[in-house]
Order: structure tokens, then sequence, then C-alpha cells
């Protein structure tokens, strides 16, 4: 079967094999002409083998040109041909002359009506690290021409954490989050969760005990408390509750995992900086940076507990005077004492020189 090839293909490319690659994307090319996206990949993986490499570079040319193309196709030809430097060509459009001639794109350049992807690889400069709110200018930019282009939201989400823009951040993230705006978008695409058997047979089970109850005259407040299903979005894993879609890489997971959870720190919006804390020490390979992680958690876990004692002491508001608790000071967190200045070293007594 041809199906296949190309998640084979894309397998050997991934571990280092280029020309066994190519091998797997010839025969697919082959059996399905039409398939435009299967020759841009071909093209690369034959000029990283180093075959046919002349030959390589004018079908990406061609492909970056081909105006019966989907513009997604011609960019991924137009990017193709920037990193195996073909020679200079007129793609067609100005955005494709950008992105396919090999030097980084300038701000400047990028901002022209439509110019999404240039706007991308702009912000993605090295030399707008410093300069976040250029980066964050872009990035806005380029969303506002493609709302589902959510390809820019890690980037964007992590300059604005870097900068100290929490709302921003929280606002950039919630339409790729689960239940946020653009949902039903993504799963009209790609199928939702859906529940095991056991759990979809539970609405039957708690009609029965309902049932029963209603057979032995217990009414809902005098029947016993069944024990509480988690619904779905409680025992999904950290990947799926946090995005939609599947859209994002692992690492790029557990990089907006943790800005999210920081975002939601600075806000003091401590029960969902708790979820994405956990949701980001799940998807976190590195130990050192779930031991961080951890340690940040700790702290929301903390000030969350301080907040439930502190509703516990608190009066309550209502017109009889009496209260139903004891009515205590406000805990509040105790700040470190400063550590003690180190001691200084007695001095030697000074020696008087001469003779007695």
């Amino acid at each position: 079967s041809f199906e296949g090839m190309p998640q084979a293909a894309s397998l050997l490319a991934g571990k280092g094999h280029p020309a066994e690659a190519s091998a797997f994307l010839a025969d697919y090319v082959q059996a399905t002409p039409w398939d435009a996206v299967a020759k841009v990949q071909l093209a690369q993986m034959r000029i990283k083998a180093g075959q046919q490499v002349e030959e390589s570079q004018k079908a990406l040319a061609a492909a970056a040109a081909a105006g019966d193309q989907p513009y997604a196709t011609r960019i991924s030809a137009a990017l193709a041909c920037a990193q195996a430097k073909c020679p200079a060509g007129s793609p067609g459009s100005g955005e494709l002359a950008l992105l396919a001639r090999g030097t980084p794109v300038t701000p400047v350049e990028a901002q022209q009506p439509f110019y999404f992807q240039a706007r991308e690889e702009a912000a993605e400069a090295p030399a707008l690290n410093k300069d976040r709110e250029t980066r964050i200018k872009l990035l806005r930019e380029a969303l506002a021409l493609r709302p589902t282009g959510d390809e820019a939201r890690p980037l964007l989400l992590h300059t604005a954490v870097e900068a100290g823009r929490y709302g921003l951040a929280l606002g950039v993230a919630q339409p790729v989050m689960a239940g946020g705006a653009f949902a039903a978008y993504r799963e009209a695409a790609e199928p939702a969760y859906q529940a095991p058997e056991e759990e979809e047979a539970q609405p039957e089970e708690e009609s029965d005990q309902s049932a029963e109850a209603e057979a032995s005259g217990e009414s809902e407040a005098e029947a016993p408390a069944a024990e509480a299903v988690p619904q779905p979005q409680e025992y999904l894993s950290g990947r799926e509750r946090f995005l939609v879609g599947g859209q994002f890489s692992a690492a790029q997971q557990a990089a907006m995992a943790a800005d999210l959870a920081r975002a939601y720190d600075r806000l003091d919006q401590l029960a969902p900086a708790q979820q994405q804390y956990r949701s980001a020490i799940r998807l976190q390979p590195d130990a050192a940076a779930r031991a961080a992680l951890r340690k940040a958690l700790a702290s929301v876990d903390l000030r969350l507990a301080r907040v439930k004692r502190n509703q516990s002491r608190a009066p309550v508001i209502h017109d009889a005077l009496e209260q139903d608790r004891v009515v205590r000071p406000r805990l509040v967190a105790q700040a470190r004492p400063a550590p003690p200045p180190p001691r200084k070293k007695p001095s030697a007594p000074a020696r008087s020189g001469g003779a007695l």
C-alpha cells in the first residue's frame, strides 16, 4: 500500500536517513503524481542526501511558483528553497520571494498586507530576542490576519509572559485550550475525546439507582450520595486537556503549559495555575525543568491552602449578628527573615616590635 509511505519517509528522515526516505517518497510520488506536498518533500530529502541536487532545486522553485497549488504548499516550497539555496527566481508573490531568498526577513519587510508567514519568520529571528514588543506586534498582526494560524501562538505566548503581559498571554492561549473559542472549529476537522465504554454506560447506572431510590421511597436528599464520577475533562492527560486538535509538538505543549502556569500564577489565579503546573510537569521530559516546576507548584499549593483556611476563618456577611464559626485573624504569608550578615573574623593583635 502506498498510503503509509509518507509516514515511513517522515520516520526515516527524523532518524537521519534522508536517502532511504527519498526512496519511499519517490515510489509514492510515482503512484500519486498529483500530490504536490510529496513532491516538495521528495526534493528536500534528495537535497539532504546529496542526490539530484540541481534537479531538486528546480523542482522546489517550480513548486513555489505554481499558481494552481494551495498557498501553504507554495510557502513550504519557498522555505525549502531558502534552506537549499536555490537560484534566485520569481515565485509570483512578494511574500514568497522574501521567504525563498535565504536571508532573514526584517520586521519592516514583513509588515505588508496579508504577509502572515513573513511576519512569523521575522518574529522568529534571533535579532528580536531582546526586542519583545516588536516580536509581540508582529505575531499579533499575524494572528489578526489568520486567527486559526496556531503556529504563531507558542512564541507569542512565551514572549508575552517574558514581557510581563500576562493577560495577553492568557488571551493568546484561550482559543486553543479545551473549550476555547476555536474548539468547535477544530472538532469538525479532528474528532474530540470519546469516553471509554464503561464510562459511557454510567448514565444508565445512575438512572437505575434513581429508580431504585424512588421505589424504596427515598427522596433525593435522603438517598445515599453516589460516588462522584470523574468527567472527561478531569481524567484526560495533560496534553489532551490543555490543547484541542493536537496541532502542537510535545515540546511546544510542555513550554506552553509552563508559560500558562506562570501567567496564571502571576495573576494570582491559583486554581488554574495549579492545573497548568501539573500538566507542565507531566509533559516536561527534562528532569531539571520538572524540579523547577514542582517547586513553583508547591508554592501555589501552599497559597491555595492558605486561601481555604482564611475562608473558614472569615466572617459571613448576613443579617443575623451571630456567626456560625469562630472568626479569626486573616493568615498572611510570613516573610522570610534576612540571613544574618557574615561574621567578621577577629583581627590578630598587633605585635609590638623592639627590645624589652
